[in-house]
C-alpha cells in the first residue's frame, strides 16, 4: 500500500501537477525483493512462518522506440558548445542500443574491458555472474574512441562517470534519471532504460530472419 503512493524518483520537481507513481510491475518487483530477505529470516528463525503472496501485476507490453525517436535520441550533439553530460548522455544512448547491456552491466563497464584491437567488449557484471565477450560494432566503436579521447581517463577509470568526478562510477538510479531528462529534452516521451534492449532484439532479429 505504501508504494502504491511512492512518486518515481525521476520525477521533475518543477511539474509537481504532474507526479508519476510507481507502476503495478515496480510494486511487484519491490515485494519479490523483500520476499527474499523474509524468508531468510524464516529460515534462520528470526521470524515466525507466514505466507507471503506477491501482488498482482498485469504485463504491460512496452513498444520499442520509432524510427522518429530513435532519429531525435541520436542526434549527435555538437562538442563544440554542449556540456560534458549530455554528450556522455549521448554516448550511452548509443552504447545501450549498440549492445543491449543491462544497465548494471553499463555502470560497472571500465576502459580496459573495451578492446578495441579485437572489437570486443568484456562484460564482467552480469546477471548470471558469468563473465564473457561480444563484438563492438564498428559504428559504436569510432563513438567509444572518440568519447574516450574527449573523457581522458586510466585503464581501471569506468567507461562513464559523473562529470565532476571522473573516477567515481554512475549509479543504475542515475543513469535512469539522466537518460529519462535526456530523452524528455530531445522530445521523446518513452524514458525507460529497458527499451533500449527491446530495441536491439527487435533489430537484431529483423536482421538476422529478414
Amino acid at each position: 500500500m505504501y508504494l502504491r503512493t511512492k512518486p518515481k524518483r525521476q520525477n521533475s520537481p518543477k511539474k509537481k501537477d504532474a507526479i508519476e507513481y510507481l507502476s503495478d510491475q515496480s510494486v511487484q518487483t519491490y515485494a519479490r525483493h523483500l520476499r527474499a530477505v523474509l524468508n531468510f529470516f524464516i529460515e534462520r528463525g528470526y521470524m515466525s512462518y507466514f505466507k507471503i503472496v506477491l501482488p498482482k501485476a498485469e504485463e504491460k507490453l512496452k513498444e520499442p522506440y520509432s524510427r522518429d525517436e530513435m532519429e531525435k535520441l541520436l542526434k549527435k550533439p555538437d562538442l563544440k558548445t554542449c556540456r560534458f553530460n549530455e554528450y556522455r548522455n549521448w554516448v550511452m544512448v548509443n552504447y545501450f542500443i549498440g549492445t543491449g547491456n543491462r544497465i548494471a552491466t553499463v555502470t560497472h563497464l571500465k576502459i580496459k574491458d573495451l578492446d578495441f584491437e579485437e572489437e570486443k567488449i568484456a562484460l564482467l557484471t552480469v546477471k548470471n555472474k558469468r563473465a564473457y565477450k561480444i563484438p563492438m560494432a564498428k559504428q559504436l566503436k569510432r563513438i567509444l574512441i572518440e568519447y574516450l579521447s574527449y573523457r581522458n581517463g586510466e585503464p581501471d577509470d569506468f567507461v562513464f562517470c559523473p562529470a565532476k568526478n571522473n573516477k567515481k562510477p554512475m549509479t543504475e538510479n542515475g543513469v535512469k534519471t539522466i537518460l529519462a531528462q535526456y530523452n524528455r529534452g530531445k522530445g521523446v516521451v518513452k524514458t525507460s532504460c529497458h527499451i533500449y534492449r527491446h530495441y536491439f532484439s527487435k533489430h537484431y532479429l529483423l536482421k538476422r530472419w529478414n
